[in-house]
């Protein structure tokens, strides 16, 4: 499944050399998202958000995984991973990263993301901590290839399994369902 997912997003959104501190202020903003709405995880005994702050974390993840292709360290591209995804879905993703990263300096296309926007969400407590989510997101990247760029927007359906880790909301599961290039 895993793998899947890093194939879609990989094929939006090649590794790019980008203005690092326009990517860390991104990423930041994201990651901010996610702490503040974790302030309210405890309810009930378990990992629980509102519907409000349960989007914004979503919102978060989603968007610090495509940050995560603004770096070229392989270290960095690692540490923003982290941020937001765990267990073996960090694993799967940074090693299709790390490929992607091969594949970029060997002249493959590139692309740098614009925006991500969280489109729909359903989403409902997990039976253990966590939350299962059903999102719609759409991801605008400019895309350079044989010496020109031009705009790409895609939009994906996938669903996402949320856990508590070590303080801070992460994706522990993603299953891409659908992916529609507007």
């Amino acid at each position: 499944m895993a793998i899947i997912v890093v194939s879609l997003l990989w094929r939006l959104v090649s590794v790019v050399r980008a203005d690092r501190a326009t990517a860390l202020s991104a990423g930041v903003g994201a990651f901010v998202a996610i702490v503040v709405a974790a302030s309210g995880w405890w309810v009930g005994g378990q990992g629980r958000l509102n519907e409000a702050a349960t989007r914004d974390v979503v919102a978060g993840l989603i968007t610090n995984v495509y940050r995560a292709f603004d770096f070229r360290a392989e270290s960095d591209v690692y540490d923003v991973l982290a941020r937001s995804v765990d267990g073996e879905l960090l694993r799967d993703v940074y090693l299709e990263m790390r490929r992607g990263l091969v594949l970029a300096s060997q002249g493959g296309a590139s692309a740098r993301v614009k925006e991500v926007e969280l489109v729909e969400l359903e989403a409902r407590p997990a039976e253990e901590q966590g939350i299962l989510a059903r999102a719609t997101w759409r991801v605008r990247a400019a895309v350079g290839h044989w010496g020109h760029l031009h705009e790409r927007r895609n939009q994906y359906e996938a669903d996402l399994r949320l856990q508590p880790v070590d303080g801070a909301w992460k994706l522990v599961a993603v299953e891409i369902l659908d992916e529609v290039r507007l």
